[in-house]
């Protein structure tokens, strides 16, 4: 009973719930014994580590914050891959990536010149899932030049922003002024 109990209390994978947790996680897991229920509250009620804890009060929760509501393929990042041994005479990967849904598409390209990858952005993005309001990409200059600029402001895309390479922070995206139409 104590090695049981044990499991599904106090493992690091099961984190430490009082009771009325710990006990469905026992029951459905196929164990029973007659005094399941006084068992379990007993042995997490005497539990050293959880005693030593203290209960969970609002201090330790995280505070809630608004998420900005952003419609799919909203915003994408673009970045290039490589340069990689040719493979039939390509080099370099694009790889963009819509920021809401995590979609990713690529493309395998021979060079990295700003000319072709406006023409492969129209190709395979805006094309199949319209023009983002937002593009993201590093400050290289394929995507930092004034032929690459032109073009986005020709097709609509309302905002370039340039993030640092690396940085855990754009991970995720950026806040941006305009809220979407759900928000």
């Amino acid at each position: 009973m104590e090695s049981i109990l044990e499991a599904f209390h106090a493992y690091p994978v099961v984190g430490h719930y009082a009771s009325d947790r710990t006990i469905p996680k026992v029951l459905q897991s196929g164990y029973y014994w007659l005094m399941v229920y006084k068992d379990t509250y007993d042995f997490v009620k005497k539990y050293d580590q959880c005693q030593r804890q203290g209960s969970i009060t609002k201090q330790h929760e995280m505070p809630m914050t608004k998420m900005m509501g952003v419609e799919l393929f909203y915003i994408w990042g673009i970045d290039f891959m490589g340069m990689f041994l040719s493979s039939y005479g390509y080099k370099y990967i694009l790889v963009a990536m819509d920021y809401v849904s995590k979609w990713v598409e690529t493309v395998a390209l021979a060079d990295d010149e700003g000319k072709r990858v406006v023409a492969i952005l129209k190709k395979s993005i805006f094309s199949y899932f319209g023009v983002p309001w937002t593009s993201i990409s590093d400050g290289g200059s394929n995507f930092c030049n004034k032929v690459f600029q032109d073009s986005l402001i020709k097709y609509g895309v309302k905002q370039q922003k340039v993030d640092t390479s690396y940085h855990p922070q754009t991970s995720g995206g950026f806040k941006l002024r305009k809220q979407s139409n759900f928000g």
